[in-house]
């Protein structure tokens, strides 16, 4: 074994990239000498241990508080690390005319290049490495202090949602978009019920009281923000015992009137409680009533006939048991990771063409930028809004009728839309790589959210390495 791994390295260090991985090696001892990597690394330090002095309401609020701002503050000094180090290094080796003794030895460019990017990965993997160690030690020091559970919890939604109208008299109204896969309002007669039905839950990641959390907007007369609602469970097996659902605080009934001489219906539990807009409502029932299969059911009706009842995919969901709390930190890191990887191969791609000043300036205004994708996504329908509306104002101004002047001229408006337009086509939306929410929220970061931030990472990384190295042949070093 020894020896075919001798010759496996043997046959690296011979082959196209032997001298990428001698010059990653090269790049992190020099990053590491660097005082600058110095300073971001004691601020790191500094940073972490000032999260145990953030505020909190209740001291079981504090381990989330500071689990959140942890990996938030890891991120940002990561950025800093990126852009100061990788943002100067081709420009120094330029500036320093390292460059050519680099160049004049059996290095391509793209080997440079690919030989830069290797070593500041590896140097960032080993800057969340440290710091997520650091950072699950203090954390569970704090949740020792704080007396609060150090765990979190996966929501399980339903496979399918639909609204049943019991009535002609109920208005549904249903709305499909690819973020929202359903959101339906139910208006009118009390006889519209939304159904969640579950299929293949894990009976396994479940407690024997299984959670269930539920959070539902309202829309009520005199600008009311709750109302009174119904939910019910309606099992798949029938051979099950009602008792555990009234422990619980259940009614438990029959799910319609019995008849003579037929078999039992199937039993069905109730309860009533009052959504509120913006509140989390949790009720606990027993796992016993989830088929073996792991399929259930549950409706959601209004109790009173004046308010309106906003159904979403993610109102109702299923909550397992508590998870360990370190894996779902180094999910978090490992999103961070992806996201460093993206702003660091933008910032070499260009730091091929542009100064080392410039360059810092460009690799801060890709992660500013980046992280207000979001944003500039939500304000252009208002832009195009207001931009259709001043238009309108202008063809009434040419046919002679009074109009109120737009305090945005139009030219504006279509210049403001054109720059949020290439900014969201061009640049990346690192708030894709952000789970401070569902950590702050006590809940697992999905795998698919790790999943789907490689895959974005990897187009933009190649991308912005293939622009950078088309830019850094074209140059002439003399």
């Amino acid at each position: 074994m020894l020896r075919r791994l001798e010759a496996l390295g043997l046959g690296i260090r011979r082959s196209a990239l032997g001298p990428v991985f001698a010059l990653s090696g090269l790049t992190v001892r020099e990053s590491v000498r660097k005082k600058v990597f110095i300073v971001l690394a004691v601020f790191t330090l500094v940073m972490l241990g000032a999260t145990a002095m953030l505020p909190a309401i209740r001291a079981e609020d504090r381990v989330p508080l500071v689990e959140t701002w942890a990996q938030r503050g890891i991120t940002f000094f990561g950025v800093l690390l990126v852009v100061f180090l990788a943002g100067v290094s081709i420009p120094e080796d330029i500036e320093e005319r390292k460059i050519f003794t680099l160049l004049s030895k059996p290095l391509a460019r793209w080997q440079l290049l690919a030989g830069r990017f290797a070593g500041f990965a590896c140097l960032l993997a080993a800057f969340a490495l440290a710091t997520g160690l650091i950072s699950a030690v203090f954390l569970r020091v704090v949740s020792r202090g704080s007396g609060a559970t150090l765990a979190n919890t996966t929501e399980y939604l339903a496979s399918e949602v639909r609204i049943e109208e019991e009535k002609s008299q109920a208005t549904i109204l249903a709305r499909r978009t690819p973020d929202k896969p359903f959101e339906a309002t139910i208006s009118g007669s009390p006889d519209g019920v939304a159904v969640y039905r579950f299929a293949r839950l894990p009976l396994h990641d479940l407690p024997e009281q299984v959670p269930l959390r539920l959070s539902f907007d309202i829309q009520a007369e005199a600008l009311l923000m709750f109302g009174i609602v119904e939910i019910f469970i309606r099992p798949a097996a029938r051979d099950i015992s009602p008792e555990p659902a009234r422990k619980l605080g259940w009614e438990v009934g029959w799910s319609e009137k019995p008849r003579e001489g037929q078999p039992p219906p199937p039993i069905m539990a109730k309860r009533t409680f009052t959504a509120k807009v913006g509140v989390t409502s949790e009720f606990l029932f027993p796992r016993s009533w989830i088929d073996r299969s792991g399929a259930i059911d549950f409706a959601v009706k209004r109790a009173q006939p004046g308010i309106g009842l906003t159904v979403r995919h993610g109102s109702l969901a299923v909550v397992s048991e508590p998870h360990n709390f370190e894996w779902n930190f180094a999910k978090g890191l490992a999103s961070t990771f992806l996201l460093w990887t993206v702003v660091l191969a933008l910032t070499l791609m260009g730091s091929t063409v542009l100064s080392a000043p410039v360059n810092l300036l460009f690799g801060i205004a890709v992660f500013v930028a980046g992280s207000m994708i979001g944003f500039l996504r939500e304000s252009l329908p208002a832009v195009e809004h207001q931009l259709v509306q001043a238009e309108q104002e202008e063809a009434a101004a040419d046919d002679g009728h009074h109009h109120a002047k737009d305090p945005i001229p139009t030219p504006v408006l279509r210049v403001s839309q054109a720059i949020s337009n290439a900014v969201i086509g061009v640049v990346p939306d690192l708030a894709e790589f952000d789970v401070s929410v569902p950590i702050l929220q006590g809940r697992d970061v999905p795998v698919e959210t790790v999943g789907r931030g490689l895959r974005t990472a990897l187009l933009y990384a190649a991308g912005a390495l293939l622009l950078g190295l088309a830019f850094f042949r074209m140059r002439e070093f003399r």
